[in-house]
């Protein structure tokens, strides 16, 4: 998907500017740390460019990846929705990270955001973002509503497609098999 007036937005509000006619320096763009980092603004983009090109740019253009939005609006975001709702984004503490914001389910029965550690290109050259997607039980709908299996569901690898359409027949099994051996210790 494109860069939208949202991703501007957040750019703009990463670099410091306060109004749209601000204008933005060399030296802000390419020298200059961003706040609380040590990489500048240059540095950080160029690593989510990068991370995109390489191994996300499929996901881009299906607009899967959220992208450009810090932890605080992805709260913003999510709260409010079921848990399992889940977004991906760019980390701004990390360059070249790519982070999950979900909602999950809080030992006192509420619900929060949570923020999973970045991954990084090296994260990706091992195993793909839609895998690791597929992995991660918790996360059951991309903002605001589609299920994760219909968002990534194409670009799973053949050993992922298979555990997410074959993993409830094994922990059926599971459950079979433990049902059995208590049936045959009672014997």
């Amino acid at each position: 998907s494109d860069v939208n007036e949202e991703h501007l937005a957040f750019l703009a509000k990463l670099l410091g500017m306060k109004h749209n006619d601000d204008v933005l320096s060399w030296h802000q763009f390419s020298k200059s740390c961003l706040h609380g980092t040590t990489f500048t603004f240059w540095e950080w983009f160029y690593g989510c460019f990068d991370t995109t090109r390489k191994h996300l740019k499929a996901l881009w253009d299906e607009g899967v990846v959220h992208g450009f939005i810090d932890k605080d609006s992805a709260y913003s975001l999510l709260a409010g929705s079921p848990p399992g709702t889940f977004l991906i984004r760019f980390s701004t503490s990390i360059v070249s990270g790519v982070s999950v914001s979900w909602v999950g389910g809080t030992q006192d029965g509420g619900v929060q955001v949570f923020h999973l550690q970045p991954w990084l290109n090296k994260d990706f050259s091992i195993r793909s973002l839609a895998d690791r997607v597929s992995d991660l039980d918790q996360l059951r709908l991309l903002h605001p509503d589609r299920p994760k299996n219909a968002a990534f569901g194409h670009h799973y690898s053949s050993q992922a497609r298979a555990q997410a359409t074959l993993g409830h027949m094994y922990l059926q099994q599971d459950r079979i098999e433990q049902a059995i051996d208590r049936a045959s210790n009672c014997l």
